[in-house]
């Protein structure tokens, strides 16, 4: 009997894993998160995002064989509301405006990701979960109280601190915030989006410039 290859549910399945993998390795969401900008809950509604992403493939998995290719169309379509997303909840769940270009590259590694399990394909999600195996247990928090992100000379700075005793005061917080949001020990998983309420409105680790914390 010949092999049908993974089953859609499988396929789907792996997205959905690689989503949420994707997210906490998304240095200017996990900053988020263990500074605490999106409240005590961040790691929460990290869970959350990855549903809130994820949902927008949902028509395209209904859509499409999993054998056929993507347009151009439909994946250029895909990159630009899954980027949308990700700097509208950022902005409006974690108080945080991220202009250093890296939600386009989550956005766009996202969608390839989604091409390649809707054909049975996973070495890329594979590859990924050895990032974020590799990743889990550690802070980003540390190289940025410094004002720098890793391998990059550039800080990142938020609008609200005027002055150095500003700083100073928000660094002392952040050194006394405990750690049980900030790593990546537990299995990342998806809390579908439908599941918490909100309105409607809407690394790889290099070139990060400036994430500025918006300004209440």
């Amino acid at each position: 009997m010949a092999n049908q290859g993974p089953s859609r549910q499988l396929c789907q399945d792996t997205f959905e894993s690689a989503v949420a993998m994707s997210l906490q390795l998304w240095q200017p969401l996990s900053f988020a998160v263990e500074s605490n900008l999106g409240g005590g809950d961040g790691a929460d509604k990290r869970d959350w995002f990855a549903g809130a992403i994820a949902e927008l493939f949902e028509d395209a998995w209904a859509n499409a064989p999993l054998s056929s290719s993507t347009t151009s169309t439909v994946a250029e379509d895909l990159l630009m509301d899954t980027e949308a997303r990700l700097l509208q909840i950022m902005d409006d769940e974690f108080d945080t405006v991220v202009d250093d270009g890296s939600a386009y590259d989550v956005a766009n590694d996202i969608v390839m990701l989604w091409t390649q399990c809707r054909r049975g394909q996973f070495a890329g999600s594979d590859a990924l979960r050895q990032r974020w195996e590799a990743s889990r247990g550690k802070s980003v928090r540390g190289a940025f109280q410094a004002g720098k992100a890793p391998d990059d000379d550039t800080a990142w700075q938020t609008d609200d601190d005027d002055d150095e005793d500003d700083d100073e005061d928000d660094d002392d917080e952040m050194d006394n915030a405990g750690n049980d949001d900030t790593t990546m020990d537990d299995a990342p998983s998806l809390v579908p989006a439908r599941a918490r309420t909100k309105p409607e409105p809407e690394v790889d680790e290099d070139g990060f410039t400036t994430v500025a914390r918006k300004k209440r």
